[in-house]
């Protein structure tokens, strides 16, 4: 159920977007700064979009590299920390 909300809410922000880039598909010229370029609005906007999406994959494809990096490291201690404990009690029950 949480997946399909998500789909709903992601479908219906790209709908969103592409009826606001087709409202506005008047050409405009973007400079930058060696070249100048003359294109519709609509595929600027397209290209804006997408661009900030692949950011914002790449930022969160980093973060989730660390923590998975950082549980690995949790588990691998907790896991020499459960050797350790069965042999410290065994020696006490011996006493």
């Amino acid at each position: 159920m949480k997946k399909q909300g998500r789909l709903i809410i992601s479908t219906l922000i790209v709908l969103l977007v592409v009826i606001f880039a087709w409202l506005n598909v008047q050409k405009t010229t973007i400079n930058f700064g060696v070249t100048k370029v003359t294109m519709p609005l609509v595929i600027v906007l397209v290209l804006a979009f997408l661009l900030g999406a692949v950011v914002a994959v790449i930022v969160s494809y980093q973060t989730v590299r660390e923590q998975q990096k950082e549980i690995s490291s949790l588990k691998s201690k907790a896991d020499l920390k459960k050797q350790v404990e069965p042999d410290t009690k065994s020696e006490e029950n011996e006493k």
